[in-house]
């Protein structure tokens, strides 16, 4: 019987995010430039390693997904799922995929934005 060690695990998944960082800072780039423009690769790589675990806790974990969630982050700050209660509220619907609390999140900063600008 083959079995892998958590040693292994964590050495697969550190490397796992080694290889995401390259595509997550592109997508930052693109999608939130002001929020990022000043911010040092190292920084940036940082703030990504930071806030994947907080993503996969909510059950947020495909690759889009989290770049989903890394975008929350940067408009609204690292902390954002627990410092803000519309977020709280979305991310710790039980029973909901990491996708759907996604959607309800990006509803609810649509509905927001919407009723700013009329």
């Amino acid at each position: 019987m083959l079995s892998i060690s958590q040693a292994q695990l964590d050495l697969l998944k550190e490397r796992c995010v080694s290889d995401f960082l390259p595509r997550a800072r592109d997508h930052l780039s693109e999608r939130c430039p002001r929020q990022i423009i000043d911010v040092p690769h190292s920084e940036l790589d940082e703030f990504i390693r930071e806030v994947i675990p907080r993503a996969e806790k909510y059950g947020i974990s495909s690759g889009t997904d989290i770049l989903r969630y890394l975008e929350l982050a940067c408009r609204h700050g690292r902390n954002f799922d627990q410092t803000e209660n519309w977020a709280q509220d979305r991310l710790n619907r039980l029973g909901h995929s990491g996708w759907r609390k996604l959607n309800a999140l990006e509803a609810y900063e649509i509905h927001v934005i919407m009723n700013e600008v009329v």
